[in-house]
């Protein structure tokens, strides 16, 4: 039977232009995202496989992945199956630049283990990072081709890793061709809608095709057959401009002539409708035949043949035999590639109109039948069965038999990260449960959680408003303690979400009900609430007064969340209130408690606050690295984003501007990426960000952005005006400037406790601006001065103070106490170096040459020339010799520099070989020996060794330096004793 295939591309030279454009430009590095949109049967297929002939004529790559129309959707899958066929895959993972990611994508591959158990990612933001540094590595050189298509009824993780992706295809040798429906309502027609505008995608219509056209493709089908021109303008006008008619009314039409039919058939043997067309081939088959292809279509487009025996009854040889005679009829093909017991018919429209054919009743039988056959013949239902037995249950009517599967569906989804979807499974679940309160209830609690993960607080208003009056008063199902128990479920999400009114709210609905219930768990629940409200809305005193009440009236021992709840509020309250030793042990304490009983999310909820005290004492990242890798673990996208800020905050804290942008952007890209409410406090880091890494440009618009995010006079508008701008003022050398923006600060502050320094600043530049004779430690609260880095500042005031006052001693002991606070913030100890050094110089105390020295290497490597130029006058006033250059004179091997070594560190290293102490590297290199030391614990950390006589050893091995390193004078200052502290040798 001959098949009429188009062997030309008719009609569509426009649309296949803009492709081919697109294609030239993702060779030259600048990709793209394309949708192409049309009814079924227009040519979006066919026009993809073009593009990708031609893309593979110029050596381009190509993944491929389709969506499938089931509900509860896969997740990823069409990503999921554009990955799983590329050769060589485990050493593609295992590339540098993949190794982070390769979990996330091994997970999302693997979709769930032979027994249905899911396989966890590492987080949301992990899974699309990781596609898109996937593609990234595909494409290489030559460019790469996506195809995903019948995005109609792709899932909503895949729509949101499609979005992802157009952000950075601009900059890629990538093109995404993506095809969906247009005559079908779904969320790509949004989606589709938002990027157009936001011009990151290009849509391109194929409309029906006019009469000289199809002409054009009749011709071109028949071609040397006997096909008479009666029949010909019939196809024409019967095909009503659709490619997908065209080709398979001429191919009924072939077939009709090959069986002994005239040559010139007259228009009425001409099946007047595709599903005529469909119901003729299919009747040609058989009893048996149809029974198969029945059964095919309802398991979907693309079925496993295994299923299709315990489904009708025959065995496999019997199975195989219809499938062969289907596939001459043009009904099916063996799908390559796709699994062994893989067949899909031919065109979606087929099986819709095998479909069409079924009477209702017997669509219901056939679906229960494929469901049992489904469950009994793959236990556990692995991978995407799950999905597809639960589409079956609801097809065929049995209800709460799709509500398990859709519900274990979300489950798995969850796992997996696959958020969005998890959400969209539930909402199904919710309308399967039907008027069934347990159900309703069920499905409502799960999906609280999910929200809560993923801060979706809208819908968890929402929520509330429904779910409660559903299971309110449900005979046994709305007793008093389960409808409180949803009511602090809520209350709990909304609190996540900031949205603190509401909260309140449905606790005091909750409380009531728990007392009228006399649920003593369930009232410590709700104690617990409110003690976190009190905190939430800054009232400590309360907070902590409930807190203490709460732990010494104790907890049962089934009550480890509640109690790490309330040991969460006295830790917090008194980390507010600077006493942060006891708020650690709080903290602590809770976080044991959180780690003994499994609790993954509230472990990395304290971690996080275990990391706010630590950005305040000592800037250590460990427990702020952890909690971002626990919260990503566990799904939770707003908790990962607020543990990215927290990184990024204390990295800037440490000095480490690059770092700190990368996790700072993560944060405010995961809240963007999940559609969360704006962070303001991420807007502010970024605005403080920007102003110490010196791009002023960028800083006015950063802090309109943040200020542009809540109401005037927030108490985050002091630190945009105390922080941002008063640095960048200080880094454009105007103090006076930098004092007006520090003056700002207090008006709209308190006095609690906040992680940034510029009380402390505000002292230290009013000691040097103006000449008001006040200890410096009198002005600044009691409570800021328990954040380290405002604690040295205010050191550093008082050591000008003193040396005003001609008191040496009292002022060197004051930097000296400056120096060991400030030490874990080079940024706050450079600039106070800067800013205090002339007062030093002038009155006569300290060693200025030395410090200004350390000062000189950090603004010079962080590109601050204003600064650099001020510090090189400072030491000629200060008889200092001035080095010539401050970033490294060494050239790095090509090894060393893979590990991150330096310029300056290679000095270093290449004097340690020559066997010099700290004390004379220190003093070849115009640095401070406890800069040098800094430097040999950098190095030792990025090369993997373990002790400074390994150092030696090392850098004893190194080739010939090929520029050399210098000779210079030894600096003018005299090193303190006792610098070279468990160094190279003295």
């Amino acid at each position: 039977m001959r098949e009429a295939r188009c062997p030309i591309l008719v009609g569509r030279d426009q649309e296949f232009a803009v492709l081919t454009d697109h294609l030239r430009d993702a060779r030259r590095g600048k990709g793209g995202l394309v949708f192409l949109v049309g009814e079924a049967g227009i040519g979006k297929s066919r026009l993809a496989r073009e593009a990708v002939v031609e893309a593979e004529r110029h050596t381009m790559r190509m993944v491929r992945g389709r969506a499938v129309e089931t509900a509860p959707a896969v997740p990823f899958r069409p990503l999921a199956q554009a990955f799983s066929t590329l050769p060589g895959l485990s050493d593609l993972l295992a590339r540098p630049e993949l190794v982070a990611y390769r979990s996330a994508l091994r997970h999302l591959l693997a979709g769930s283990s032979a027994d249905g158990t899911p396989r966890r990612a590492r987080s949301p933001m992990a899974v699309l990072e990781g596609i898109s540094r996937l593609l990234g590595a595909l494409a290489a050189d030559d460019g790469l081709v996506v195809v995903l298509e019948d995005l109609h009824w792709a899932d909503a993780d895949t729509m949101s890793a499609v979005e992802y992706l157009a952000d950075s295809l601009s900059s890629r040798p990538i093109l995404c061709l993506c095809t969906a429906r247009s005559d079908e309502a779904s969320s790509v027609t949004a989606l589709v809608a938002r990027l157009t505008a936001a011009r990151l995608a290009t849509q391109v219509e194929l409309r029906r095709l006019p009469d000289h056209d199809v002409g054009a493709m009749v011709r071109a089908c028949v071609a040397g057959s006997t096909i008479g021109d009666d029949t010909v303008q019939v196809v024409g006008r019967r095909a009503e401009g659709v490619p997908f008619f065209v080709e398979e009314l001429l191919t009924a039409a072939l077939s009709a002539a090959s069986d002994g039919a005239a040559t010139d058939l007259v228009a009425s043997t001409v099946p007047p409708s595709y599903a005529d067309i469909v119901h003729r081939q299919v009747e040609g088959l058989g009893g048996r035949g149809r029974s198969v292809i029945d059964a095919a279509a309802i398991l979907g487009r693309t079925f496993d043949w295994p299923l299709l025996g315990p489904i009708t009854g025959l065995d496999d040889e019997e199975v195989l035999a219809e499938l062969r005679r289907a596939t001459v009829a043009h009904l099916v093909t063996a799908e390559n590639g796709a699994g062994r017991g893989a067949f899909a018919f031919r065109h979606a429209l087929t099986r819709d109109a095998v479909l069409a054919d079924l009477l209702p009743p017997e669509r219901e039988q056939l679906c229960i039948s494929a469901a049992n056959a489904l469950e009994s013949a793959r236990p556990g239902l692995p991978a995407e069965l799950c999905e597809l037995a639960a589409d079956l249950r609801g097809r065929g009517g049995d209800r709460e038999g799709a509500f398990r599967l859709a519900m274990e569906s979300a489950r798995r989804a969850f796992v997996r990260g696959a958020l969005a979807t998890a959400e969209t499974t539930l909402d199904r679940a919710i309308v399967l449960a039907g008027d069934d309160p347990w159900l309703q209830m069920g499905a409502g609690m799960f999906l609280a959680d999910v929200l809560s993960s993923t801060g979706r607080v809208d819908r968890l208003v929402a929520l509330g408003a429904t779910l409660v009056p559903a299971v309110s008063g449900r005979l046994s199902l709305g007793t008093p303690d389960r409808v409180a128990a949803i009511h602090l479920r809520l209350a709990r999400g909304l609190l996540e979400g900031a949205e603190v009114d509401i909260a309140r709210a449905h606790l005091a609905d909750a409380v009531p009900l728990a007392q009228a219930a006399g649920d003593a768990s369930i009232l410590l629940a709700c104690d617990a609430l409110t003690a976190e409200l009190a905190l939430e809305a800054g009232d400590l005193a309360t907070a902590e007064r409930m807190a203490t009440t709460l732990i010494d009236r104790g907890f049962p021992g089934d009550a480890a969340e509640v109690r790490c709840a309330v040991l969460r509020v006295l830790g917090v309250a008194r980390r507010r209130t600077g006493e942060l030793t006891a708020a650690t042990a709080a903290l602590e304490e809770a976080r044991a408690l959180a780690e003994t009983a499994g609790l993954a999310v509230w472990r990395a909820r304290l971690l996080l606050d275990l990391a706010a005290v630590d950005e305040m004492s000592g800037a250590d990242v460990r427990r702020a690295s952890l909690a971002r890798t626990l919260a990503a673990d566990s799904g939770a996208v707003a908790l990962e984003a607020r543990s990215e800020l927290q990184l990024g905050r204390i990295l800037l804290a440490r000095g480490e501007v690059a770092p700190a942008e990368e996790a700072i952007d993560r944060a405010i890209a995961i809240r963007r990426q999940f559609r969360l409410p704006t962070d303001r406090e991420a807007l502010v880091a970024r605005a403080v960000l920007l102003a110490r890494s010196g791009r002023r440009r960028d800083l006015a618009d950063a802090i309109r952005n943040a200020r542009a995010s809540a109401p005037a006079r927030d108490p985050l508008d002091a630190i945009l005006a105390g922080e941002a701008r008063a640095v960048a003022y200080l880094l454009a050398e105007d103090a006076t400037k930098a004092l007006g923006a520090l003056e700002q600060a207090p008006a709209a502050g308190s006095d609690e406790l906040v992680p940034w320094a510029f009380p402390g600043l505000r002292v230290l530049v009013l000691a040097l601006v103006e000449t008001v004779p006040i200890d410096p430690g009198t002005a600044v609260p009691p409570r800021q001065a328990a954040y380290r880095a405002t604690n040295g500042l205010v050191h550093l005031a008082r050591a000008v103070w003193h040396g005003r006052a001609g008191r040496v001693a009292e002022a060197e002991a004051a930097f000296g106490a400056a120096e060991r606070a400030l030490e874990p913030f080079p940024f706050y100890r450079a600039l106070g170096i800067r800013l205090v050094a002339p007062a030093a110089i002038e009155d006569r105390w300290g060693m200025p040459g030395a410090w200004l020295h350390d000062a000189l290497e950090f603004f010079d490597a962080a590109g601050h020339d204003r600064v650099v130029a001020a510090i090189r006058g400072l030491l000629r006033r200060a008889g200092e010799k001035v080095p010539r250059r401050g970033r490294g004179d060494s050239q790095v091997p090509p090894d060393l520099r893979v590990a991150g070594i330096t310029s300056r560190e290679m000095d270093v290293l290449r004097l340690a070989a020559d066997g010099l102490t700290y004390r004379s590297i220190a003093a070849r290199l115009y640095l401070s020996p406890r800069t040098v030391q800094t430097h040999v614990i950098s190095i030792l950390g990025k090369l993997g060794l373990e002790s400074k006589s390994e150092l030696a050893a090392h850098a004893g091995r190194l080739p010939a330096p090929l520029d050399g390193l210098p000779a210079r004078d030894a600096p003018t200052h005299v090193t303190p004793p006792g610098s070279d502290v468990g160094g190279l040798p003295a």
